[in-house]
Order: structure tokens, then sequence, then C-alpha cells
């Protein structure tokens, strides 16, 4: 990166030293050749005011810079301070003699072969001839090339200057980037307005980075124990039986602690798994049309044994209502929202789920008539493996994984959830589509 900055930099600054150069020289060469034209219409002007044809015709110019010629409107020439008339040919063409004539004041310039000299010609119109007064120059490009040492000279401070200039300006660009890398997550470090956005992005990735690695690293060790507790207690029972000390009833009973445990387990692991295919943005997911009712009517109907056996009552009230949604998702979040307000309701209790319309969104609503949630517990309840009664959550079989399946899967259908709760009154699930 620092070679290409000082590389940028150093073309900037040739084209602009090129561009300097040549419009200087443009703009010199201009001033140069306007300023001796100025002077020879001025001498003309004095020439013609001041002087008539015949004092003009006897004046020795031998020696001198200047060269007086008069010519007349057809364009014959009849005085030359420098040359014999009989060797000039008839000036008519020239394009000072045409200006003036036009204008009343024409002008030109002859360039040698050697480009080393020009000659500038000024012409002014009188009553009856045109007087033309020239003068040899040396040219801009020979004033430069007696200036060329001093040029070369010049040009090499430049580049050497610029060579430096260049050097200290990347160091100063380069700066704030390299102190950024070495303090990335530090907020008082200066970053360019241009990668502002760029930096906020790559902090919030890597934010996103060690969060999403201590979930898993805390999910990970939470993991480990829910699975532990079951595991050992089936390794307990089986070694009862194993060694034989246990009679008939023991052993039924131990037999009975090893089934409730290893269902435990099993919805452990198929829970665990439910959550890494959500987590995983790679699956696919098919989406449809869904009739949110009727999944309704079919959980509550796959719920009722439970229900029974708990001395529950579970109704659905509502209408026929669709959502754009995966159907198997849209069962598993009803599923799990009845089951726990099954599971943690009391004898004689009641669920009732309603499938509404608000201002043109589809409602799900979970109600019972349960133990309820405090307020500080509201904000954990997606938490994975977070209970609000443990020995409760244990007792029924419950996993501590339910309620973060429902929350990834309102995120992935773009819905919101909300929980309203009463301790020892009841709680309500709301989620808007």
């Amino acid at each position: 990166m620092k070679q290409k900055i000082s590389k940028s930099l150093w073309i900037v600054a040739i084209i602009v030293a090129v561009f300097s150069i040549g419009i200087t020289s443009y703009a010199s060469n201009e001033v140069y050749d306007e300023q001796i034209y100025d002077d020879l219409v001025t001498t003309a002007s004095a020439l013609s005011d001041n002087l008539s044809y015949e004092e003009i015709s006897k004046m020795n110019l031998a020696g001198k810079a200047l060269r007086i010629t008069v010519i007349e409107y057809d364009g014959e020439v009849i005085f030359d301070s420098d040359v014999d008339i009989s060797q000039l040919d008839n000036h008519m063409s020239r394009p000072e003699v045409q200006e003036a004539i036009e204008n009343g004041v024409g002008r030109a310039v002859r360039t040698s072969d050697t480009l080393m000299k020009n000659t500038y010609y000024a012409a002014i119109r009188c009553e009856d001839y045109i007087l033309r007064v020239s003068k040899m120059a040396h040219s801009i490009f020979a004033v430069y090339i007696t200036v060329l040492p001093f040029i070369v000279i010049m040009l090499i401070l430049m580049f050497v200057l610029i060579l430096a200039i260049s050097r200290i300006l990347t160091r100063s660009i380069i700066a704030p980037i390299n102190q950024l890398g070495d303090n990335f997550n530090t907020s008082n470090v200066e970053v360019y307005e241009e990668l502002s956005p760029f930096v906020n992005k790559i902090r919030e990735q890597h934010e996103r980075i060690l969060m999403n690695a201590n979930m898993r690293q805390e999910f990970t060790a939470n993991v480990s124990h829910e699975l532990k507790t079951p595991l050992t207690a089936i390794t307990g029972y089986a070694e009862l039986i194993k060694s034989g000390i246990s009679n008939i009833d023991d052993s039924r009973k131990f037999a009975g602690e090893i089934h409730t445990n290893a269902t435990r387990l099993l919805s452990l692991i198929t829970d665990i798994i439910r959550l890494s295919e959500l987590d995983s943005e790679g699956t696919t997911i098919t989406y449809e049309e869904v009739n949110l009712y009727e999944i309704a009517k079919t959980v509550a109907n796959s719920l009722k044994l439970l229900a029974n056996k708990l001395n529950v009552e579970i109704k659905v009230v509502g209408k026929d209502s669709y959502v754009y949604g995966n159907r198997e998702m849209m069962h598993e979040l009803v599923y799990n929202l009845c089951d726990n307000a099954i599971k943690y309701n009391r004898e004689n209790g009641s669920v009732t789920i309603y499938i509404e319309e608000e201002s043109g969104r589809t409602v799900l609503k979970v109600c019972d008539t349960g133990i309820g949630i405090s307020l500080e517990n509201q904000e954990r309840v997606f938490e994975r493996f977070y209970r609000v009664d443990k020995s409760r959550s244990k007792k029924i079989g419950g996993t501590g994984l339910g309620l973060a399946i429902v929350k990834h899967i309102v995120l992935q259908h773009n819905a919101e959830i909300s929980i309203e709760s009463i301790l020892n009154r009841g709680t309500e699930f709301t989620v808007r589509f």
C-alpha cells in the first residue's frame, strides 16, 4: 500500500510539473511576443506621426536592430532600410500588410529554419502607404536553451523534493491505519471519515464473532451439564440393576427411572440438533402460504393427551389466517409455546390459542392460566437452557431449549414476539407476523 500511495504521489507530481512547465512556457512565449509587438507598433506609430516619408527614407539604420520598410497599397516596396528594393518582390501577400490595410494595424512573425531566431513584423496604415517595422529577436526556444542548465538543476531539485514529500505524506497517510490495526477495538483511535463505515462494519463483525464464540462456549458447557445429569442417573440405576442387589420391584422402579432419563436425554439431543440446524446459514428453507389456524388446531389435537393428563383444557379461537412461512417451523413454533403453556399450568387450568388479525397482520397468541413469570425472568426466558422453575422443569422433563427454538423461528420469519405475564395468574405469548 505504501508503494502504491508513493507511486501515485509521484505520478501526480510529475504530471503537475510537466503541465506547469508547459503552461509557463506557453504563457512566457505569449508575453514575450506581445512585448516585442507592442514595442514595434509604438515605434512605427512614432515614426509615422513625427516624420514624413522623405525623412523616413533618408534614415540611416545601418547596424541597428530595426528594419523599416515602406510599402504602397498595391504591395510594391518603395523603401527598405536593409535591402535594395529591386531585390524585393511584391508584399501584397504578406499577412501583416493585408491586416494593416484592413484593420489599420497588422503583425506577423516568421521563424528561422534553426528555430533559434524569429523575425517580428508590425505594420500600420498611413495616409499614402504602409509603414512596416521589423526586428529580429531570439525565440523563446533559444532563451530556454540558454537557461537549460538551470532548468535541469531545478527539475532535479524538484524531484528530490517530491520524493521527500511523498515519503512524508505516505507515512502520515499510513500511520492512522497502522495505529488502527494495533488498537482496533479502541474507540479513541483516529479513523479516516471514508473508512468509518468499513471500520464500523468490521468492529460489529468482530463483536458478533466474540459474542457468538462466548455463546458457543456457554452453550457447550450447558450442553455438557445437561447431558451429564440424565447419563449419570442412567448409569447409576443400571449399575444397581447389574449388581443384583435390587429386588424385582426395585429393578422395575430403576428401569422406569432409566426410561425417564433416556427420554429426557433423547429430547435434549433432538432440541440441540434442531437449534444447530436453525443456527446454520446454509440450510435451505422452503416458504409457502400457511394456514396458521389449521396448524393451531392440529397442535391442540396432538397435545390433548398431555393436557388431559395434567387436567388442563386446551382450545383454539379464531378463523383461517395465512402467513408466508415454513410449514414445519410454524408447527414447531405453535407446539413449543403450547407445550410450555400446558406443562407450566396448574390443575384445572386452561390454554387458549388465538389466531387474530391486527392492522393487516396475522397475530398468534398463546394464553395460559399457569404459574406466571416474574418481570426479571421475562427478559431471559428465550435464553438457551434457562428455566424459570428448575425443579418443575426437571420433573416434567423440560429441556430449557423450547423457547430458544421459538425465538429462532420468529426471527427467521421476520416476526416479533412479546410476553406479558403475572405471577400465579398466567402468561400470554404474542407473535406478530
